[in-house]
């Protein structure tokens, strides 16, 4: 009998240890979600705090648009 329940134990563990995983896996997703959510919230309201554009926060963060890239379309 001793035999069988390890045997039991040995098949059951198995998907057990996945599982925790998966949860484990899955908390560390959800709060990488609700910290990048707050850094998107952060920054429209630090735009609308200022009265700027989405664009003009960007740039003033530095970060570079492609759509300054393009040439102007009347010059050409």
């Amino acid at each position: 009998m001793k035999t069988m329940s390890r045997v039991i134990f040995g098949i059951v563990v198995v998907p057990v240890i996945g599982l925790v995983g998966a949860a484990i896996d899955y908390n560390h997703a959800n709060a990488a979600r609700t910290t990048m959510r707050y850094a998107i919230d952060s920054t429209g309201q630090r735009g609308a705090a200022d009265g700027r554009t989405d664009q003009s926060v960007g740039l003033a963060w530095g970060w570079q648009s492609p759509v300054d890239d393009r040439p102007d379309p009347g010059t050409g």
